[in-house]
């Protein structure tokens, strides 16, 4: 999802929900920030890996995109 899609997405939904994220062994957790990431797309073939790496920045990646935590 790129941003702008997000965006257009969020604007149309209730201005006024929580919006949360996946917790890690169970559970939701509220969205605390945004962060830079360095991405290896399509790294990952596993069903229980997220599709994408993300790397250090000073290592080999395809792209820079966000991680909402």
């Amino acid at each position: 999802m790129k941003v702008y899609e997000l965006i257009n997405f969020l604007q149309t939904l209730d201005q006024e929900k929580r919006v949360t994220i996946s917790g890690y062994e169970g559970g939701v957790n509220d969205v605390s920030g945004v962060y830079d990431v360095h991405l290896v797309i399509d790294k990952n073939e596993k069903w229980y890996y997220g599709k994408h790496e993300n790397v250090l920045p000073d290592e080999p990646h395809d792209e820079v995109g966000y991680l909402l935590r």
